[in-house]
């Protein structure tokens, strides 16, 4: 098999966004909170590797299972717990600047996603480092322990 110069010309692109879209429908249904959880580094890993590729309907689903992920862990958090770290992450991920790290733009909040791609290999790279800052910061805030450094 030869390599493609991207992940779209590769001959399983139709099977990954297959299978993205599947996530994304499996991750919207989870019930607890701890199913979505225990493959947080399999779910952190293919949005690093998709986000941002493909046609819109493909990098909504990336975008939609980091943020179901955190509404899931909203909603299962007790009265007593503090939730207002996810909550703040909740709210900053409708923003431009968190779309843009998904290939997404939108002119108001009503309007349709439109993809965003950067204008050079610069700016891509760029984008990928936000996008792991973002994940990173993800994985703190949802983590059910900090441990000790």
């Amino acid at each position: 098999m030869k390599p493609t110069k991207t992940l779209v010309e590769n001959i399983h692109w139709v099977e990954i966004a297959a299978l993205t879209r599947l996530a994304f429908v499996a991750g919207n249904h989870s019930k607890q909170a701890i199913h979505t959880q225990l493959y947080i580094p399999e779910i952190v890993h293919l949005v690093t590797l998709i986000a941002g590729t493909g046609p819109t309907l493909v990098r909504k689903s990336v975008y939609g299972i980091v943020l179901n992920y955190l509404q899931s862990l909203y909603s299962a958090r007790n009265d007593d717990e503090d939730t207002s770290e996810v909550l703040s992450l909740i709210e900053e991920f409708t923003q431009p600047s968190i779309l843009s790290l998904f290939g997404l733009a939108r002119t108001n909040s009503t309007s349709e996603y439109t993809d965003l791609n950067p204008e050079n290999d610069k700016g891509f790279l760029e984008i990928q480092e936000g996008l792991v800052q973002l994940l990173i910061r993800v994985m703190e805030t949802t983590a059910g322990t900090k441990g000790a450094y």
